[in-house]
């Protein structure tokens, strides 16, 4: 591959290099760049790690993937992702299962259904993506009020048994909204905790315990709003969903 060299310190840049880090401009006639610092997201994921962000890779082609036997943990990054880029290796040209790290495997598996999930969500209809858009809010939702009866279980009175209920509804809640084939189900749960909390607020006001009874009144809010927008999403049929 052809390599400019910069005139002033002699450095080795891609053919597509504007700007030497030394602060010598290749381009006659051009607007000289004000700033040389790097790319905010340098190495980007998905770029090739050892490229340069404004020219391309000093990097011959790595050999032919092998066929058979595990690839060391050395040999995918100064080969493969070097040349290739990590998006790609990850969602097409390395399996998981060629890796011989365990470890890196893992997170490899991991990557690899994150970039499936974004690539199902980007092809998905409109309505998909309002949906999933309100799952995602309701599970922040039903996380944050978990947590903050888990904190302050301790707190309630003549409700403690009732606050357990609501408690493993709110759990149940999470497991299924993260199964696309169970969300209705996990909707149907966090309702139940959102019904429940009212239930419990109004008794706790009942036994004098006010702030208690607050508090419970602005977890069953923080459920609502993603509760009835999951709700009212209606599919392509134009039936609830």
């Amino acid at each position: 591959m052809a390599f400019k060299i910069c005139p002033e310190c002699a450095a080795k840049h891609g053919p597509r290099k504007k700007m030497c880090e030394c602060g010598h401009y290749f381009v006659a006639g051009g607007k000289k760049p004000t700033s040389i610092l790097p790319h905010p997201l340098y190495p980007e994921p998905g770029a090739g790690v050892l490229d340069d962000y404004h020219g391309l890779p000093k990097k011959d082609p790595p050999l032919p993937l092998p066929k058979s036997g595990l690839l060391a943990t050395d040999t995918i990054k100064n080969e493969y992702v070097a040349y290739e880029g990590l998006g790609y290796c990850i969602y097409s040209y390395l399996p998981a299962d060629r890796l011989f790290s365990l470890a890196l495997r893992a997170k490899w598996k991991r990557a690899r259904k994150a970039m499936q999930e974004v690539v199902e969500f980007l092809d998905s209809s409109k309505e998909t993506r309002i949906m999933l858009e309100r799952i995602e809010l309701l599970r922040d939702a039903a996380q944050a009020a978990l947590e903050e009866l888990l904190a302050r279980r301790g707190e309630a009175r003549d409700v403690k048994v009732w606050l357990m209920r609501t408690i493993g509804l709110l759990r149940g809640a999470l497991a299924h909204l993260g199964l696309e084939s169970t969300q209705q189900v996990g909707i149907q749960a966090a309702k139940e905790a959102c019904e429940e909390l009212s239930v419990q607020a109004l008794k706790a006001a009942e036994n004098g315990d006010e702030d208690f009874s607050e508090f419970l009144y602005e977890q069953m809010n923080l459920l609502a709003k993603p509760v009835s927008l999951c709700l009212c999403v209606k599919d392509n049929h134009g039936e609830a969903a």
